[in-house]
């Protein structure tokens, strides 16, 4: 009987110990929850930007490639052996510059024959034209000799076409490229001997959405850029647009006319194009690192300026989190259509450590 009082006793003993550690663990946990509801934490330094209203040229941004305005592979209309190069690869020619002269010395020598022979059918039929008048030979005897002699006539131009056409023109002016006929080399009709492309101007086709067809106008400007070189701009205008929309990419083509009078650009560039729009007199502006992107919407955080200062010297103040609008973007810089006014103060550095409502100190503030 005696040890079961005694472990009833110790039972009891151990029930009481942990009880009074549970309640001291309990006490000691309010106690810090007490604190931390009670705790404060300190403002989150952040930098600000304020909002901007300025001008702002928007523009339709496509990629398209450079055209010449006229570009061929000059070819010959006959055969015949390559005489004479009268070009160097990469030359600039004017329009009817000698490029290359076939052998041509049989078409001179008939050519030289018909003369003769015209000048001596000139003469019978002069003669026999007098000779009529004297009744002295019939009408059949002159018809005879006006119809040789026309014939020597077509039988000329004949050989001066074919001679011509012995000597290749440039049929508009433009750079040459690189020659694919050699000194000696027979040539067929068609065979292609040098490309020639007109260089200044140059064409720029590219293509936009219908749904932009209306702000499309011809004579607007247009600039180009080609990663050639890189920085620079080449500006231009819309010359034409095309009669119809693609029915599978729902875009019409567009070609603007570029000048390129230090022949820099080429044929077959790729380009990116920015046609431009009406200026917008006054439109609000933020740097993008001011803007929190997400899935559900754009926002920023507006800060509120209590009029006091920190230990350090900064102003101090809340930040409200507000839903915006925003529209182009530009490098560092959006537009914001709907939600906030010049001159607002908006955060721009520290939004990670900001919620709705919370303290802030101002480090800086960028105009």
């Amino acid at each position: 009987m005696s040890r079961r009082k005694a472990w009833l006793t110790l039972i009891i003993l151990i029930v009481l110990l942990f009880g009074t550690i549970s309640f001291f663990i309990y006490r000691h946990i309010q106690a810090g929850m007490k604190m931390l509801a009670a705790f404060i934490p300190p403002p989150a330094t952040v930098s600000a930007v304020k909002v901007t209203e300025t001008s702002w040229q928007p523009y339709l941004q496509s990629v398209g490639s450079l055209v010449a305005v006229n570009g061929v592979n000059v070819t010959s209309q006959v055969s015949g052996q390559v005489e004479r190069i009268l070009f160097q690869s990469g030359d600039f020619v004017e329009k009817g510059r000698p490029l290359v002269q076939l052998d041509d010395r049989t078409e001179q020598a008939n050519l030289l024959q018909y003369k003769a022979k015209l000048k001596l059918d000139q003469l019978t039929y002069d003669r026999d034209r007098s000779l009529l008048k004297k009744n002295a030979i019939s009408r059949q005897d002159v018809d005879t000799a006006l119809t040789s002699l026309e014939q020597t006539k077509a039988q000329m131009l004949a050989t001066e076409v074919s001679i011509s056409q012995k000597l290749i023109r440039a049929p508009f002016s433009g750079k040459i490229g690189i020659r694919n006929v050699n000194l000696g080399q027979y040539i067929s009709p068609g065979t292609n001997i040098v490309s020639l492309q007109s260089i200044n101007p140059l064409h720029v086709n590219f293509s936009l959405p219908q749904e932009d067809m209306n702000k499309i106008k011809l004579g607007q400007k247009i600039s180009a850029h080609v990663d050639t070189f890189a920085g620079r701009e080449f500006t231009g205008t819309i010359t034409a647009m095309n009669s119809e929309v693609d029915s599978n990419t729902r875009t019409i083509e567009i070609q603007a006319s570029l000048p390129n009078p230090k022949h820099e650009l080429y044929p077959g560039m790729f380009t990116t194009v920015q046609v431009y729009l009406p200026v917008l007199p006054k439109v609000l502006t933020l740097p993008h690192t001011a803007v929190t992107y997400t899935l559900y919407g754009n926002s920023v955080y507006l800060i509120q300026l209590n009029g006091k200062k920190n230990q350090q010297g900064e102003p101090t103040g809340t930040v409200t989190r507000i839903s915006i609008q925003t529209g182009d973007q530009r490098s560092n810089t959006v537009v914001i259509n709907k939600g906030l006014k010049a001159g607002d103060l908006i955060v721009d550095g520290g939004q990670l450590k900001l919620e709705n409502g919370a303290a802030i100190a101002l480090k800086n503030t960028t105009q």
